[in-house]
């Protein structure tokens, strides 16, 4: 896998932690939730609607496929399960499980938890109905799990949360789908997502088959990320086990704590558990030397080429490296709270240095015209400093000690407020010749 590509998937993992829902305002009324149907699309689309609505049971297992493309060539696939059980009128439990991580709600209508990993959970609020729950989950799955939710518990209205807000919905065709009969619809929404959906027609077995949808637009929403021409981002759900009918255990929307697992007051708190310095291999390590090519901001016209860091542009400073892309939201997003922290260090002996980790040097240079960053920028296009510094996931950022050692590390923010708290806390308390850490203790 090139590393262009590999941190295209490292993109995606931050997203998924982050998560910023993109759940869109619930509608006023049933006459909004049509507004953008054709009436062929209408009449598409209501069968499933009412089998939703209708039913007071369900069970789904749902594949996502996450993409991210160049063109015809894709450049990363991550693959999720999701699991989903709901009885009406509020009790359910959703599943997402992949690779890398694990989420699982429980709601038995009395109590909800939220089970972020085998020795982890938090408590979350019982919604009133599942409705409320469509609108609100209390746990991040994935970057876009409004459909996937919507379409599998029982009892709900799918079109409060999949038609409204949409410029248009209309139907592509009627073909077989995997050698059934099928209606496909395709939908256009206001903040330019686009998403195809394949519902089944058979009589007694309507149900959705597949949705794809193209993520895209809300990639590159934020004007300083500039994504090229042909790249796309999209979400391919498979609906491999869908129904409404039978019986559901109800044991199964029951959470039962086991033995020495730790609550945590809410996700929050959980993802702060996460960013703690102890979990990184570099944490307490000597850094003697950084190699690497620093650039210049540049001027739109500017032609300067890079040339090496050199020992005076870091040894003997406490030292703040931070990982970036310019295609990583997080990343950007960060970048007003850097610079305020570097205002507030500007006449001490800190180091603040950029790292663009995967990207060419022109590209480099065309968002930093635009988008000026504090400190030195260096150039990382073929992962060595991401590499000496375990940078596996981004944004990350390390300071270190006047002697080169490594007291903090902090793998993406929860909270801004909270990162730029953390950071001015740690950089004074090094710059005062303390210390962070057990250099003894640490990994």
């Amino acid at each position: 896998m090139s590393y262009r590509a590999k941190y295209f998937s490292i993109f995606l993992l931050v997203v998924m932690a982050a998560y910023v829902p993109l759940a869109r305002a619930q509608p006023t009324g049933p006459a909004d939730a049509t507004k953008a149907l054709t009436d062929a699309a209408i009449a598409a689309f209501q069968p499933l609607r009412s089998a939703i609505m209708a039913a007071k049971v369900s069970r789904a297992t749902v594949r996502m496929t996450v993409r991210s493309m160049l063109g015809e060539e894709t450049l990363q696939e991550d693959e999720s399960v999701f699991q989903v059980a709901s009885a009406a009128p509020n009790r359910y439990t959703v599943f997402l499980k992949s690779t890398d991580q694990s989420f699982r709600i429980f709601c038995d209508g009395k109590k909800c938890a939220v089970l972020c990993s085998p020795t982890a959970y938090y408590p979350a609020e019982v919604g009133k109905d599942l409705q409320a729950v469509v609108a609100s989950l209390p746990a991040p799955l994935g970057p876009y799990p409004e459909p996937v939710i919507a379409l599998t518990l029982c009892g709900v209205d799918p079109a409060l949360s999949m038609i409204n807000d949409m410029r248009s919905i209309e139907v592509v065709d009627h073909e077989d789908y995997q050698k059934e009969p099928a209606v496909r619809l395709r939908g256009i929404q206001e903040d330019g997502v686009e998403w195809d959906l394949w519902i089944a027609t058979t009589a007694g077995r309507v149900r959705p088959m597949r949705m794809l949808i193209d993520l895209t637009a809300v990639v590159g929403m934020a004007d300083a990320i500039e994504m090229p021409a042909n790249f796309r981002f999209e979400m391919d759900l498979s609906f491999e086990l869908w129904r409404t009918t039978g019986e559901v255990n109800g044991e199964l929307f029951t959470f039962v704590p086991t033995p020495g697992i730790k609550q945590y007051e809410s996700l929050d708190a959980y993802l702060n558990s996460l960013n703690a310095v102890a979990n990184h291999p570099m944490l307490g390590q000597q850094v003697n030397e950084l190699t690497g090519n620093r650039l210049s901001q540049p001027t739109p016209d500017d032609d300067s080429k890079a040339v090496p860091i050199t020992d005076a542009d870091w040894k003997g400073k406490v030292v703040v490296i931070d990982f970036w892309a310019s295609w990583c939201e997080p990343c950007i997003e960060a970048i007003p709270t850097l610079k305020s922290v570097v205002e507030e260090f500007k006449n001490d002996e800190v180091a603040f240095l950029t790292v663009n980790t995967g990207e060419d040097d022109e590209t480099v240079k065309k968002f930093l015209a635009a988008n000026p960053l504090p400190g030195v920028v260096l150039l990382d296009p073929d992962g060595k400093i991401a590499e000496q510094f375990a940078a596996t996931a981004i944004p990350l950022t390390i300071i270190m000690d006047r002697r080169g050692v490594v007291q903090s590390v902090h793998v993406g923010y929860s909270s801004l407020i909270q990162f730029q708290r953390s950071l001015v806390e740690e950089i004074g308390t090094l710059v005062d010749g303390g210390t962070l850490i057990d250099v003894e203790a640490a990994p």
